[in-house]
């Protein structure tokens, strides 16, 4: 804060119109001097000075010195002041106060006040500041609390009891509703503090009456709820609201307060806690509160080193009975099987604790179940192995088997799948185990159904099942992140090709696709596929490759003038009725003209879906691009499709022509295929070709094109088109 000043050094003329006192002083803490260099005209007004002391706008130091401020201040508020400013004028830090000044004849007024210090040689610190009269404001806020609280009793007038009491005596006087809430006879009921505190529930008197005596102690206002039980059993819950009444003295003579009876709004508040924490349908917890239970399971059995199993079922065939018979079904069957799993955990805990009580030790917790939503249900078997587990599990899919719900004159019988998963102190999160018990159930169901399975257990399968979950999930992070990759495999046209089609001539490849793992590790295909083929994840991986090969690399490989490409399309994609046009529209964006790029699907693609593969094969080959049927031979009908389907070549599968060299059978099954294609038409390729032999067999049997590591290993797509176009840079 920096103040005007004038020729001779004083502020200007301008702070005498100031309505707040504007001072400036300069202390010494060392030497402990204060010094009042000078103050505004506003001092008279808010310290009753005299004004002919003064000048027009300044007055003299002498007229308002530190001491006659400090002897006006509030006892109370003079310590903390003067402590407060000695630490901000070491501190040289801005200070910022509030507190009453005791006028005679005028009362207590309230103050702030603001000032900036200076730091001055030898030990000084000037203070700038502005002292301003906020009594008004403080009364303002005085009365609208007052108001506050008169308008929050009056609220409370509709349906409350009023209660009035001697503190000294305890004697109580009540109004008619006092007596109504409490159930107790006006003519025989003795009011005082202790006959009240008599009809507190047994759980709220030390609360209660802790809120009380606290109140006595400070004067604050009481708020408090808390259950009583009237004399003829029933309970009610009540919120009180009580504050002293003190006298001239200031000691607190009275109590007055009111009784609100909330009895409604607590039972609705534990109705909605309890639908909160439950299934609506069943009446079992639900999941939120079972995955606070298993967390407190988890915490146990690391904290005391003790083992429980958690269970995770789902119904099977349920969709069946929802879908046929309806949802009304579908729910009935729910509440039983919800029936069924308490009733079982009731039995087991009945039949524990009396073979615990004979051996006079303490019961163990009732095992705790819940439905999480749908056809699912988990369990909580606390303290049980996973042998007595798994026997358990049985016993509940048995009799799950054995309910016939008749419904509409149909009768109908659902079966379950249990996954399991052990809780000890070396478990992971509450989180990973139900993953486990879900990743267990769902492998149980592709056993077969009606199955339990235990994830860590013999067979593995339930981690296999929840390592594809996991590629999966790798797979969706690598098409986000840009972790695919193209490579390419070359293809061969071999010596003594019969057919002179134009695709045969230059040079060919396949896109083949890989991935990295989260470590940037490269992955092959047969790692991920297949959880790609479970999880409906080809179809992405198709559009991910057609988009990059066409249109990322189209130019570049269109440049490469007589190489020509293949690109593998998976059953998903065959099967999607959007994919044609994504895929002309592709097409149509890259540079690569349609003989030169070529589609390979397998039989097994066709097979699932025979209209959509033979539309699609129709036009594609309308287009004018090639069709390979791919892995040719393992199918029990494979030459049937060749005359179902217009294709333009076949892959012979690897797993004949491998073994060619020692096996007279695979060399005559190899020799038949391309007999048989090349009568209709169709060009022959043989796969994993691994080595010379096989290679040179492979052209004695008239093969047109060969692909494998005799050919060549695949490459990143990248560095097979940087090595041809510097091959087509040094050709010319």
């Amino acid at each position: 804060m920096t103040l005007a000043s004038g020729a001779g050094g004083n502020p200007t003329e301008l702070l005498s119109v100031i309505p707040a006192v504007v001072f400036q002083t300069r202390i010494n803490l060392t030497e402990n001097e204060f010094v009042v260099n000078y103050v505004n005209q506003a001092v008279v007004t808010l310290f009753g000075l005299d004004a002919s002391a003064g000048g027009p706008a300044l007055f003299s130091p002498a007229l308002f010195s530190i001491d006659d401020f400090m002897a006006l201040i509030q006892p109370d508020d003079l310590k903390s002041l003067g402590e407060r400013f000695a630490e901000r004028t070491w501190a040289l830090g801005q200070y910022h106060e509030q507190c009453r000044l005791l006028l005679p004849g005028t009362g207590v007024r309230w103050l702030d006040i603001i000032a900036d210090p200076e730091a001055q040689p030898e030990g000084w610190v000037v203070w700038r500041g502005v002292i301003t009269d906020i009594t008004a404001v403080k009364q303002a806020e005085e009365a609208l609390r007052l108001g506050q609280e008169r308008f929050e009793l009056a609220v409370q007038t509709g349906g409350i009891g009023v209660w009035d009491m001697d503190l000294a005596t305890q004697k109580c006087v009540w109004d008619a509703r006092m007596y109504e809430f409490y159930g107790v006879d006006p003519d025989s009921f003795d009011i005082s503090g202790a006959a009240w505190r008599m009809l507190l529930h047994l759980e709220d008197p030390d609360q209660t009456c802790g809120e009380w005596d606290a109140i006595l102690s400070s004067g604050a206002v009481l708020d408090c709820e808390f259950q009583i039980n009237r004399p003829n059993g029933s309970p009610r819950y009540m919120r009180g609201l009580a504050r002293l009444i003190r006298g001239p003295d200031g000691v607190p003579r009275r109590a007055v307060g009111i009784n609100l009876d909330i009895t409604e709004r607590w039972e609705l508040h534990h109705k909605l806690e309890h639908m909160a924490a439950h299934d609506a349908l069943t009446g079992l917890p639900n999941r939120v509160t079972f995955e606070q239970k298993l967390e407190e399971a988890c915490d146990q059995a690391h904290r005391e080193d003790r083992e429980h199993v958690l269970c995770f079922m789902d119904l099977d065939r349920f969709k069946i009975l929802n879908d046929s018979a309806g949802h009304a079904a579908g729910d009935a069957f729910l509440r039983q099987v919800g029936n069924l799993i308490q009733s079982s955990i009731g039995d087991h805990a009945r039949g524990r604790y009396q073979g615990q009580g004979q051996r006079g030790q303490e019961p163990h917790e009732q095992d705790f179940t819940a439905r999480l939503g749908g056809d699912e249900f988990a369990l909580l078997l606390y303290d049980c192995s996973t042998a007595r587990a798994e026997y358990r599990a049985r016993e509940l899919i048995d009799a799950i088997r054995a309910i016939r719900l008749s419904w509409e004159g149909k009768v109908y019988d659902i079966g379950g799948s249990i996954g399991l998963t052990a809780i000890t102190g070396k478990s992971p999160s509450p989180v990973e185990l139900m993953s486990q018990a879900d990743v267990a159930c769902y492998a149980a169901k592709a056993a077969g159904r009606n199955q339990v399975l235990l994830y860590g257990g013999r067979n593995g399968a339930a981690e296999r099942h929840h390592r594809e979950i996991l590629v999966a999930s790798g797979i969706r992070r690598a098409i986000e992140a840009g972790q695919l990759e193209l490579f390419a495999q070359e293809i061969l046209t071999l010596d003594g090709a019969k057919f002179a089609r134009s695709s045969l001539g230059g040079r060919h490849v396949e896109i083949l696709l890989r991935m990295k793992d989260a470590y940037g590790r490269m992955l092959r295909p047969g790692s991920f596929i297949p959880a790609a083929e479970r999880y409906d994840l080809m179809g992405n991986l198709d559009r991910w490759v057609l988009e990059n090969a066409l249109i990322v690399y189209g130019e570049a490989l269109a440049a490469i003038g007589d190489l020509s490409i293949s690109i593998n399309l998976s059953a998903n994609s065959l099967n999607d009725p959007l994919f044609w046009p994504f895929l002309s529209e592709t097409l149509k964006a890259s540079r690569l003209p349609p003989q030169r790029v070529n589609f390979e699907i397998t039989e097994t693609a066709m097979i699932n879906n025979l209209d959509s593969a033979r539309n699609f094969m129709s036009v594609v080959r309308g287009a004018g691009h090639g069709l390979i049927l791919d892995d040719f031979g393992t199918g029990l009908s494979s030459f049937n499709y060749l005359k179902q389907f217009p294709i333009d070549g076949l892959k012979i599968d690897g797993s004949f022509i491998r073994p060619m060299k020692g096996s007279p059978v695979d060399r005559v099954i190899v020799e038949s295929i391309n007999e048989i294609a090349h009568k209709l038409g169709i060009w022959t390729v043989a796969e994993f070709v691994e080595n010379a032999e096989t290679l040179q067999i492979v052209r004695a049997i008239g093969i047109d094109q060969a692909q494998g590591y005799a050919i060549g290993r695949p490459v990143p797509l990248d560095t097979m088109i940087g090595q041809q176009t510097a091959l087509l840079a040094s050709l010319f």
